[in-house]
């Protein structure tokens, strides 16, 4: 899915005032997770989702659901864990759908294209990638 063009069209996506207005103490607690993450396994990297990780999205998020009101062992909320692991499995659902119809997927199709090389399969990812940008971006990152 892609947000629209038309801003008429746009305006029916409120996501200010119909999501991060609603959740602003979540949001942040799940970009912190976020961060936390980064550091934990990509020391001194920009902060980035590394598809190549732990791709259990749905179990991981019932199992932090089942722990929700607790820290996890690295002092972080097994609810912000849920969250994050909700959205990442929303994220991957809809990117999916997407791809399977033929539109333009938001989100970071670089690391999109590194996941879909590092696995070199034509997983979900790849479904979402033409033969030629995938093969194209392959030919510049040889070196992975």
């Amino acid at each position: 899915m892609s947000l629209p063009t038309d801003s008429n069209e746009r305006k029916e996506i409120p996501i200010m005032t119909g999501f991060l207005d609603y959740f602003p103490l979540a949001v942040a607690e799940v970009a912190k997770l976020s961060a936390a993450a980064t550091a934990q396994h990509h020391p001194g990297q920009p902060m980035h989702w590394d598809r190549t990780k732990s791709q259990d999205h749905a179990d991981c998020c019932i199992r932090h659901l089942m722990e929700r009101g607790t820290l996890d062992e690295d002092e972080q909320l097994h609810s912000a864990k849920a969250a994050w692991r909700a959205m990442a499995n929303l994220q991957i659902e809809l990117e999916e759908k997407a791809m399977e119809a033929g539109d333009e997927v938001i989100g970071d199709q670089e690391a999109m294209m590194k996941t879909a090389y590092l696995q070199d399969n034509h997983s979900r990812i790849m479904r979402g990638l033409s033969k030629k940008t995938y093969n194209e971006w392959r030919e510049m990152n040889d070196s992975i």
